[in-house]
């Protein structure tokens, strides 16, 4: 339809019915591919309203509905033309001859790249398992990743590329599964390397994902490369002359919240060992102070509760005692239960400041579970000490030894720290 904003609408459409009523257009899918590829050809701008179109054929195709060569066969009607005409581009090098204002030859791999990832939507299965008659389909994907590492190392400060390419890579994780983890190493390198600023909120995602769905086979791929990692962000949180307000604070504000949520990821998921391997061991103080920064320096509210919840993670995940860590929560977080909502980044009274003392409340709940009266013996005579009363201290505890839920303290802790 020569009306944009139509067009888009039925696109977008189109993809809702392929999704949901799949079973009922698959009847038609041979009729369906021939009109999408006349639609491609035909179609000279590269507009989101096309990645529409390939996730729509993806839900159509990606299923275990129709038997594994057919499939095969649609998926090579369907993407093999966009690979040939990428492996095209990167073997002559013709992003080269882009200018800045048009890099003509980036877009078009970038869009080759969102095309394929959409259509892997579909591919909702492990279809990479060695027993599925489905895994030769995943070769086409597998090539396409080779030709997205290429791009990303020849084009290394190409910032649409990049983010195209960990587009991808989050999608490759839902199609490929476990075999995606041959990858990772290689992204982890070039990525490190070569995201900006601004990228590393994306780049941490990615790990996140990972780490979150292949928990400890994980370990080994991000083992040696945590610190230099965990060094490399903390350089960047701490850039000076960072105006205030600046478009350049609030690109660090996020990065610092996606760093808590990335050390949180690598505690929560069956990786705690990898802060205290052999390799990291040595530089572990310095991870625990970007988490006490985290809590105690920084206004920002979300910063917080994710660096109080990064410390709860860490306190379940650590099953057996660790010497290092033990006495970083002695030297450090007791003191921080009432010192940190008495910082002056901290308002007790703000409507943001309920999450952060809930979090608080539920550290408070896992310091007495793991260290017992050695906590709450150390700070009820710290609080008292401040004239306290004894009793609403002796009702703190009470709540915290008798309800899992951080809410039924809540009040108490807020009147306690009042006084």
């Amino acid at each position: 339809n020569a009306d944009f904003y139509l067009s888009c609408r039925c696109c977008y459409l189109f993809q809702r019915f392929s999704k949901t009523l799949r079973n009922e257009l698959l009847p038609f899918l041979d009729n369906i591919v021939q009109h999408m590829k006349i639609i491609f050809e035909n179609k000279q701008d590269l507009g989101d309203e096309l990645l529409d179109l390939y996730a729509a054929l993806g839900y159509l195709v990606g299923g275990k509905s129709i038997s594994p060569d057919i499939q095969r066969g649609y998926t090579e009607v369907i993407i093999g033309p966009m690979c040939d005409a990428m492996e095209d581009i990167i073997r002559k090098k013709m992003y080269n001859y882009d200018s800045p204002e048009a890099p003509a030859f980036q877009l078009r791999c970038c869009f080759i790249l969102k095309a394929i990832g959409n259509f892997s939507k579909g591919f909702s299965f492990p279809v990479d398992k060695p027993d599925s008659p489905y895994a030769v389909n995943c070769t086409m994907f597998k090539k396409v990743f080779e030709l997205a590492f290429q791009i990303v190392a020849d084009l290394p400060g190409a910032v649409l590329v990049r983010r195209t390419f960990i587009f991808y890579f989050h999608r490759m994780v839902e199609c490929l599964h476990t075999s995606v983890l041959q990858y990772f190493g290689r992204a982890l390198n070039i990525l490190a390397s070569n995201c900006a600023v601004e990228d590393f909120p994306f780049f941490l995602v990615l790990i996140n994902q990972i780490c979150v769905n292949f928990e400890e086979l994980v370990g080994p791929i991000l083992d040696p490369v945590f610190i230099p990692l965990v060094v490399k962000i903390d350089g960047i949180l701490k850039t000076p002359g960072i105006t205030s307000g600046s478009e350049e604070e609030r690109e660090i504000i996020e990065i610092r919240r996606s760093y808590y949520l990335f050390l949180s990821a690598v505690a929560g998921n069956k990786l705690i060992h990898i802060y205290f391997s052999e390799g990291n061991i040595a530089h572990i103080e310095s991870v625990f102070k970007t988490i006490m920064e985290g809590m105690e320096y920084y206004k920002d509210p979300k910063t917080q509760k994710y660096s109080i919840c990064l410390v709860n993670i860490m306190l379940e995940a650590i099953e057996s005692s660790n010497e290092y860590f033990n006495n970083f929560i002695r030297n450090y977080i007791f003191q921080s239960i009432v010192g940190l909502p008495n910082t002056p980044q901290f308002n007790l009274v703000a409507g943001d400041s309920r999450t952060i003392l809930l979090e608080l409340c539920n550290l408070c709940r896992l310091l007495l579970k793991f260290f017992g009266t050695e906590f709450s013996g150390g700070l009820a005579t710290y609080l008292t000490s401040l004239r306290c009363p004894e009793a609403l201290v002796n009702t703190f505890f009470t709540k915290l030894t008798s309800s899992k839920n951080p809410r039924e303290s809540l009040s108490i802790f807020r009147k306690i720290l009042m006084e």
